[in-house]
């Protein structure tokens, strides 16, 4: 691909975000404020056991079906951003993929 044009398409993306972004900053701003660097191991270990694990989903007995197709579409919208920053990085560098960790033709 032709790296002005990925740059291009990158730039516009960006500044559609940073518009989105903007708005609900705004709004978060006006909310009190509250104090997110006490417990910082504590609020780790939930982010991992609730944010990544989806405990609360997948954890209650009379949710447990939608929790699991819920996670499974999570972790595939993960899979998805890793390969969407690979293929941006291809428009710049060819084979950029091989470059990184766990991903090159080297890797399982």
């Amino acid at each position: 691909m032709n790296p002005w044009l990925m740059t291009l398409v990158m730039l516009v993306a960006w500044g559609v975000f940073a518009l989105q972004i903007t708005v609900k900053l705004g709004a978060l701003t006006k909310m009190a404020p509250e104090n997110r660097l006490n417990e910082i191991s504590r609020r780790i270990g939930r982010l991992f056991k609730i944010g990544f694990g989806q405990h609360k989903l997948i954890g209650r007995s009379r949710e447990r079906g939608s929790g699991i197709m819920h996670a499974f579409i999570f972790w595939g919208a993960l899979l998805v951003g890793v390969r969407e920053l690979t293929l941006m990085g291809e428009g710049f560098v060819s084979g950029f993929q091989e470059f990184l960790p766990l991903l090159g033709s080297d890797s399982w």
